[in-house]
């Protein structure tokens, strides 16, 4: 017997690539649980245990049933039938698993991240696939989510895909006791798959001659990746399209339907911005550097392209700049600064007491509250043109009291600091709304029915930037 052992041992080593210590340690855990189901019952699982070791030169099998308080007993190796047949089945079991823990380390001492893998079935929306390891082939499974949105996937296509579960194994490996199922997923859709995959499809970009800033990505849908580098005066974007633009072509072809963008990064975000939109025409740019909001005005036409499928293309760029943006038509955005210039300099004349002449002539130099005008320094405000030193310290005086009114604070000061657009504020000041608490308490019905011109986002939007200030400011 011990020799057939060591035989046996050699033969499944060959047979199944693995190494001989490792078939030995198989055998030695298959024991192991055939003798402890055989010997152990289940009241006394957590006091004992079974131990087997296998003289790896003689091969002679030891088993021991070993107790919390220390006794050893020697077991009887001597196996019946159906112990037998536990043995083979549990030996199949294992050495599968080992198989399995030797493709994955594998796997883990590979440099790339990315990998060929064939589907061989597609179980539940989830793509049941197959990676060539050597002689070895380990399955892989493409979660529902993971795969790309909208793409057709057919049985016996190859297709690329990013380790997904990879710290899960690493952990693993470093701790055999560490739960979770061991099946290894990967995806197809993730922006780390998308990072991986472009960068191996074009040669400049592994060789680190074009370098990838940021990728934006809503799987499926599209994808915007900003990107550096330069060669002889031409930009990455020139290379990356190749030759007819037949690079890209291929590109865009393995992401159908999902759309790619390439723009040349830039560290100024509004550039960045310009960069990203590609090719639209804007006619005015309206920062918010406080609240990080950026208003577009363009042409009518020009907003459903700007915006893209499921607005998903004006959400990418605004992560990709970090911030909010807004998009007018130039309509729009006409009849939105006059309703802001109405709102600004009615604040003026009434709060602080002066002319609608006055009124208009801070507001065309860039005031929009009493705070501005009370705290600017009085350089800033001279070089506003409006350049009478004592007549701008009188003004200053007068709005830095303001402030401190009850007759501002109660009808003006939440208005003036709150995140309603001037818009916004007129509407509800013209429907007789006085305080925000007004309208925090309100809720979406009650404030359509007394101003009928609002949708339902309106009103919802309304009501929570009324309470942001209400209740939390």
């Amino acid at each position: 017997m011990s020799r057939e052992m060591i035989m046996t041992a050699d033969m499944l080593a060959h047979e199944k690539n693995l190494p001989l210590a490792t078939v030995m340690e198989v055998l030695e855990k298959a024991y192991e649980k055939t003798l402890h189901k055989e010997y152990i019952s289940e009241q006394d699982e957590t006091t004992q245990k079974v131990k087997v070791s296998i003289d790896r030169h003689s091969g002679v099998a030891t088993g021991k049933l070993i107790k919390d308080s220390g006794e050893e007993v020697l077991l009887d190796m001597q196996l019946n039938r159906a112990m037998t047949s536990s043995l083979k089945q549990r030996l199949v079991e294992l050495l599968r698993a080992a198989q399995k823990e030797s493709m994955v380390l594998r796997l883990l001492d590979n440099e790339y991240l990315l990998f060929r893998a064939k589907i061989i079935n597609i179980r539940k929306g989830d793509l049941i696939c197959e990676i060539a390891i050597k002689n070895d082939n380990l399955e892989v499974i493409v979660p529902k989510e993971d795969k790309i949105f909208g793409r057709d996937y057919e049985q016996g296509e190859t297709i690329e895909v990013i380790w997904k579960n990879q710290e899960d194994w690493r952990k693993y490996f470093m701790d055999k006791h560490e739960k979770f199922d061991r099946k290894v997923i990967a995806s197809h859709n993730s922006k780390e798959w998308m990072e991986e995959w472009i960068t191996r499809e074009i040669g400049e970009i592994e060789e680190g001659k074009i370098k990838i800033k940021h990728i934006a990505r809503r799987a499926g849908v599209r994808t915007k990746i900003g990107v550096s580098g330069e060669f002889g005066g031409k930009d990455p974007i020139y290379i990356i399209n190749g030759p007819k633009g037949q690079r890209i072509k291929q590109i865009r072809a393995e992401l159908q339907p999902e759309q790619i963008d390439f723009f040349v990064w830039q560290d100024d975000p509004i550039d960045n911005l310009m960069a990203a939109l590609g090719q639209t025409s804007i006619q005015k740019i309206s920062l918010d550097e406080e609240r990080k909001i950026i208003d577009l005005v363009t042409e009518k036409e020009e907003i459903a392209k700007i915006y893209g499928k499921q607005k998903v293309n004006i959400k990418l760029i605004s992560e990709i700049i970090g911030w909010k943006i807004r998009v007018h038509s130039s309509e729009d955005w006409a009849e939105q600064s006059e309703q802001e210039a109405q709102w600004i300099m009615k604040m003026f004349t009434e709060s602080l007491n002066m002319d609608e002449e006055t009124a208009k002539m801070l507001y065309e130099v860039g005031f929009s509250s009493v705070y501005d005008i009370a705290y600017v320094t009085l350089d800033d405000a001279l070089e506003t043109g409006l350049d009478d030193e004592k007549w701008w310290k009188d003004l200053q005086e007068i709005a830095v009291l303001t402030l401190e009114t009850e007759d501002y604070k109660n009808k003006w000061e939440q208005w003036d600091n709150s995140e309603l657009d001037n818009s916004e504020k007129i509407l509800l000041k013209n429907n007789n709304f006085n305080k925000l608490e007004e309208v925090a308490d309100l809720d979406s019905e009650e404030i359509m029915e007394l101003i009928p011109e609002l949708d339902e986002n309106k009103a919802n939007n309304m009501i929570m930037k009324a309470r942001e200030i209400v209740y939390f400011k």
